[in-house]
């Protein structure tokens, strides 16, 4: 038991972490990311559609396809990772850092998607 909820304390901190580079480096500096996130801000550019409802969409349906193919531990590990990627992104999404140097933009980008 305690291993399951180090493990989902730690999903839901690494969501955090990924919306926040989503939300502070990638959009605001029109960078891009791949994935079903990639797909999310590509929408944000044309359509500026919330990044947090669409990769929630998005990452449900791919969940329901590929039900069947996981085991109850991944699905509900994913499931939680999903509601809370999505609902860290939508919570984030005004929030900016005073920051126009691309490459460090770049670098913390990266670090923080890592």
């Amino acid at each position: 038991m305690k291993k399951r909820i180090t493990d989902i304390v730690t999903i839901i901190f690494g969501a955090l972490i990924f919306a926040l580079d989503v939300n502070l480096f990638v959009i605001p500096n029109d960078f891009g990311e791949g994935g079903v996130t990639g797909v999310t801000i590509i929408l944000y550019y044309l359509f500026h559609w919330s990044p947090g409802l669409v990769n929630f969409i998005f990452n449900s349906i791919l969940l329901v396809i590929g039900y069947k193919f996981l085991d109850k531990q991944t699905t509900i590990y994913t499931i939680i990772a999903v509601v809370f990627n999505s609902l860290f992104l939508y919570l984030t999404e005004g929030w900016t850092i005073a920051s126009h140097d691309l490459m460090l933009n770049a670098v913390f980008g990266g670090v923080f998607a890592g």
